[in-house]
């Protein structure tokens, strides 16, 4: 497929992206009196560009995407159609969490939040403005830096599902949580074992101890989604422009927009489930 196919073909069904994109909108806004939905994750897994999209600030078929900067506190975009609605993400960075998520973390007791989209990124969690030779996990080998630092994110996904599930067990009232995983353009040939990692297939992984988070709670008034989609198709590389994986040979923008589609999929199952009583 040339690669103009595929641009071409998101332009053709730009409409249909924008009516999803409207539907995602009404979503996040919901009734005055309703409380809102939080973004959480990792720093660097695509936190602040999934919000950017909501908020109507990205257009993932024009803008390409940013340099990844650090957020150093909570991130508050508005709705480009109701600025009287915020979407919220606080920085994911472990040295940041201590001072922003507690009164986040309380809200979640509170039922101050509806629902919570924990964003993960398979450990592909963009790096600083560093060399990864200047990384704490550098050993000698670009192959073996990416291998450790891969493991090591996710297992920080995993740690801080672990550091919220006191607060979603805490919550009295209905909660569901999205596991977003993003840059699916950097880990397509590895999808099997990606979902598996995270729908709770695989041993000792993200999804088992979601289930047994869920396990603890009633049914009716817990529920939890996976989706895997890609918010800008980029190769991974360092703050300093380093590369360290290319996109997956023959991802394209067709699978990129088909990808968001199960998303929104996804959000109409949620919406449903938000609606019964």
């Amino acid at each position: 497929m040339e690669v103009w196919q595929p641009i071409r073909w998101a332009w053709e069904n730009r409409d249909e992206v924008q009516r999803w994109l409207k539907i995602l909108h009404r979503w996040f806004r919901g009734k005055k009196t309703e409380p809102g939905i939080l973004i959480v994750g990792a720093g660097g897994t695509g936190k602040t560009t999934l919000a950017r999209l909501l908020a109507g600030e990205h257009d993932f078929l024009l803008d390409s995407p940013r340099a990844y900067q650090e957020s150093i506190a909570v991130e508050r975009f508005v709705l480009n159609d109701d600025k009287d609605v915020e979407i919220l993400a606080p920085p994911g960075q472990i040295h940041r969490r201590h001072a922003t998520w507690p009164d986040l973390e309380a809200e979640i007791v509170a039922g101050g939040f509806r629902g919570l989209v924990v964003v993960s990124a398979f450990g592909f969690h963009s790096i600083g403005n560093i060399s990864y030779k200047e990384h704490r996990l550098y050993k000698g080998s670009k192959a073996r830096f990416l291998n450790r630092y891969l493991r090591d994110r996710r297992n920080e996904e995993s740690a801080i599902l672990q550091r919220l599930e006191p607060s979603i067990l805490g919550c009295p009232k209905k909660l569901w949580a999205l596991t977003l995983v993003t840059k699916q353009d950097l880990w397509w040939n590895e999808r099997s074992i990606v979902e598996s990692h995270y729908r709770g297939t695989a041993e000792d992984s993200y999804g088992q101890r979601l289930e047994a988070i869920a396990a603890k709670k009633a049914s009716a008034s817990f529920r939890h989604e996976c989706a895997f989609c890609s918010l800008a198709i980029s190769n991974f590389e360092t703050g300093t422009k380093e590369p360290l994986k290319s996109t997956t040979e023959g991802y394209d923008q067709q699978l990129q927009i088909d990808s968001l589609r199960r998303l929104f999929d996804t959000v109409h199952g949620l919406m449903k489930w938000e609606a019964t009583r």
